[in-house]
Parts: structure tokens; sequence; C-alpha cells
């Protein structure tokens, strides 16, 4: 023991480069099983929070959050009539960037059926869930709103009713739980500045403006008539023939 203690005392730089470099080595041991841990919990995250047996997809695609796979709405009457299926309700996910509190926002929308579907936030920190077909939302903390707060998205304006801490997106982004016809209607619907800038596209003109092009008037063209038979139509649009009344 006086032999390390002695051998310390003669190279104590040695000795504190030693623990050091040890002490940096299980940081990033332990930094990297943290970021490890992180990334399956962020993954799963909405796999857990919805909870199901099974998902139903296009055929070749790549799965419900890893690739855009579109369904008609009313196909999950068809699995729900499948043998040993207990419940099937349509379920919509996607990814978008909005003004939220006067800044840009990056987050996950979740579309489900509110009444009696699969999807739904399950626990509910503050508020409560969604209890109306319209205009309501739930939404996670890390979006940094409010119960009452009103969040525009697309061309509505929409209630926070209830908080969650449970469940993040895949890529950690904060959640925002819509009704399913709400979801489907900030996905596909556009606003008017978009719909005015794209017919300004369309038609050449300015955004907001429409121009017609030759295509549009060839309908209302007349067939070309003779020299002769152009005279004759105006001499009978300026001289309308009379009738005479008499006896016989």
């Amino acid at each position: 023991m006086d032999l390390a203690v002695h051998d310390l005392k003669l190279h104590k730089g040695r000795f504190i480069a030693t623990v050091i470099g040890v002490g940096l080595l299980f940081t990033i041991v332990l930094a990297m099983n943290g970021l490890y841990r992180g990334n399956i919990h962020e993954g799963l995250a909405v796999i857990k929070a919805t909870n199901p047996d099974l998902w139903v997809v296009e055929r070749q695609r790549g799965g419900p959050f890893n690739e855009t796979s579109t369904m008609p709405e009313f196909y999950h009457y068809s699995v729900k009539a499948i043998p040993g299926v207990e419940q099937a309700s349509p379920f919509i996910f996607y990814t978008v960037e909005r003004q939220v509190g006067g800044q840009s926002r990056h987050f996950s929308i979740i579309g489900y059926d509110v009444f009696d579907g699969l999807g739904g936030p399950q626990k509910i920190h503050a508020g409560r869930s969604i209890a109306r077909a319209h205009y309501e939302m739930v939404a996670h903390e890390k979006l940094g709103v409010k119960l009452g707060d009103q969040v525009p998205l697309g061309l509505h304006t929409y209630t926070v009713v209830g908080l969650t801490r449970e469940a993040i997106s895949p890529d950690g982004e904060p959640l925002v739980y819509l009704s399913l016809p709400d979801a489907q209607e900030v996905l596909f619907q556009r606003d008017n500045e978009e719909i005015r800038n794209q017919r300004g596209r369309r038609f050449g003109g300015a955004p907001g403006t429409q121009r017609f092009g030759q295509n549009h008037h060839a309908a209302l063209r007349q067939p070309d008539f003779g020299a002769h038979q152009r005279q004759d139509r105006l001499r009978r649009r300026d001289h309308p023939p009379t009738k005479r009344l008499g006896r016989r």
C-alpha cells in the first residue's frame, strides 16, 4: 500500500489523466445507452399508446408510420366483419409544421374515431378527452399550449380541451389528437390563399385572378358564313319583316 501511494506521488499527473480518461469513457457509455433507450422509447411510444393487436395497411406498404397508406374510410367495417376481430376503427397519422403561439412548431397529428374508436389518448394529464366531432383537440405538453388555447389548423380554429404526457411521435415531436374528420380536413383541404395562388399559376395571371385561354372561347364561335349570307343576316337583324293584317 505504501508503494502504491509512493508511486502515485511520483506520477501524480499520469494518475489524474487516467482518472479523467476512465471518467470520460464511462460518461460516453452512459450517454450512448441513454440515446439508445431514448430512441427505442420514442419509436414505440405511439404504438404502445394506441396498443392495437394488428395494423391493416395497403398492400406492399411499409406500415402505418413508416409510409403513407391510403385506404377507404369504410374499409374498417369489412375488417370488423372478419371472425375473431373484436373491434376495428380507422386511424390517420401524419406530420405537419404550423404556427402555434406565434412560433413555427413541428408536430404529428393523430386522427381517430372519438366516440368508439381506437388510437386516442389513454391518459389525460389535464382536462378531458375529445367529446365533440369537430374543433376540439388534445395535445402533448411539449407543444407549449394550455387548456382553452385556440390553435389554428387549416381553415378552422381548434380548442385545446386536454393535455397528455404519455406519448410522442417517433421523431420526438409532440402529438396532437383530433377527430378523424378534422384530421382529414387539415391534411387534404387547402386554405383560400393556396387555392388563389394555384388558380393564378394555372391561368397565367396574377394570384387571385383568372385568365381564360383560347380553348375556353372555342365553343362560342359560330360557323363561318359566306359574305352574302352574312349580309343577309345583318339585313334581317336591322330590318325585321313586318306582319300585315287583312281580310280574304
